[in-house]
């Protein structure tokens, strides 16, 4: 009996890969686990407040500009503000609010908080510590400030961020290790009260 032609066979098999089989899109247990149910699953819940814990934002300075034009200086009572950028340490500026028309310097606030026990800013911190969590280093922040037309900071203030952090990750890893030994020997205390060991 002659062989079956191969131009034959694979005719068959292209018939049988590209087979329109019936899809079931109704929710069952097998398909439960679509990220698209989920993702519904979750625009449908209610939202909650925001935390007001978040309070760092990106804001145009020319937006806050304006919205200081419109107030009255407290000592000649004319709309003559004006606020302007002093000094800056990283991502933190000094604001100054000063009066055009009687050359006062009404306010000068940084736009940045400082830790305690060292002079880097909050701000400096918190970038340097994201952009580790994810991986990546000072090249990526250059990037990233790039994109949305911010002045880096220096890569000698980058050193100095990773420095402290890392000094930080390693005080915080002490007294994490110091608490799980101080719950273990509570366990095994408990434990040894429950049930003491008799000499025989």
């Amino acid at each position: 009996m002659p062989r079956a032609k191969r131009r034959n066979h694979s005719a068959q098999m292209n018939s049988k890969r590209w087979c329109s089989d019936s899809v079931n899109t109704c929710v069952t247990e097998e398909n439960i686990l679509d990220p698209n149910i989920r993702i519904k699953q979750l625009l449908s819940t209610e939202k909650t407040r925001h935390s007001e814990v978040g309070n760092f934002i990106f804001v145009n300075f020319k937006q806050i500009s304006k919205m200081f034009m419109k107030l009255k200086c407290p000592d000649c009572d004319k709309q003559t503000l004006k606020l302007a950028l002093g000094n800056k340490v990283g991502f933190s500026y000094v604001l100054n609010l000063t009066c055009s028309s009687c050359a006062e310097n009404v306010c000068a606030v940084e736009a940045s908080n400082e830790r305690q026990c060292n002079t880097v800013p909050d701000i400096n911190l918190r970038i340097t510590q994201a952009f580790s969590n994810i991986g990546k280093g000072y090249s990526a922040i250059e990037k990233f400030c790039m994109a949305v037309n911010v002045y880096p900071f220096s890569s000698r203030t980058y050193s100095k961020c990773i420095k402290l952090l890392h000094t930080a990750y390693g005080i915080a890893a002490e007294t994490l290790q110091s608490e799980v030994h101080r719950e273990v020997r509570k366990a095994y205390a408990k434990h040894q009260l429950m049930f003491p060991l008799y000499a025989l």
